[in-house]
């Protein structure tokens, strides 16, 4: 419809014109923004920026990667989710010297992020959400807004799950999240997905795209041209 607006009978009739118009509106329609822990300006401040989801989704590796590009400046926290849980410290993490600790409860997260943040220290929390209540999700949350200056929220979606299971991750976390990751990108098979999704939740940005298995080169700032190469097969 806008096309008919704003382009002359001439160029509608020509199929290069229409498709680029059609790109540059769509590009328009992805939000895309850079994660808090790269645009905080004082050197004295530091981040704290969780992932969270409701499964396995790749978010534990994506956490990795996130972590390694500030190296040693990086602590990695992780919840138990779930019974059974183990600590196994990736040769990743190991390799790029980011400290990881595994916490069994809410109090002790806070704990464990208040004194890497006195450390001077940027906090990466990987909240496996798995059978809780949103509401004590969303108390966790308030916590640590209350508790630290600079806390970002990212929701973790995978791009092999299908739209309608990453639609439910996202209306369950949206009211308390700052934007978004993708993880598994490289095995998309359905990147109208992720645009549709970028639509109707346009409050809550892409911030980064996981590509592959490599800590950390397998991992991209995220675009709206990224998105749409994968739409149209650019």
């Amino acid at each position: 419809r806008k096309a008919n607006f704003e382009l002359s009978d001439d160029d509608k009739e020509n199929p290069d014109t229409v498709f680029e118009f059609s790109l540059k509106q769509m590009l328009g329609e992805v939000n895309t923004a850079m994660p808090l822990f790269s645009s905080v300006d004082s050197e004295e401040s530091r981040t704290v920026t969780v992932l969270i989801s409701d499964a396995s989704c790749g978010q534990s590796s994506m956490l990795t990667k996130l972590s390694a590009l500030k190296k040693d400046d990086s602590v990695i926290i992780r919840n138990k989710g779930k019974v059974g849980y183990k600590d196994n410290t990736s040769f990743s993490e190991k390799f790029f010297n980011v400290e990881s600790n595994v916490c069994e409860s809410i109090s002790e997260i806070v704990a464990t992020t208040r004194k890497s943040i006195e450390t001077k220290k940027n906090v990466f929390i990987d909240y496996k959400a798995t059978n809780q209540e949103i509401n004590e999700i969303k108390k966790f949350v308030d916590g640590l807004k209350r508790s630290f200056e600079n806390v970002e929220i990212l929701i973790c979606l995978s791009g092999i799950n299908t739209e309608l299971y990453n639609r439910k991750v996202l209306n369950r976390y949206a009211g308390i999240a700052n934007g978004l990751v993708v993880t598994h990108l490289d095995q998309c098979l359905n990147y109208g997905s992720l645009f549709n999704l970028a639509i109707d939740f346009n409050t809550l940005p892409y911030k980064f795209f996981g590509t592959g298995e490599i800590v950390p080169d397998d991992l991209e700032a995220a675009t709206a041209e990224r998105i749409l190469a994968g739409i149209f097969k650019l």
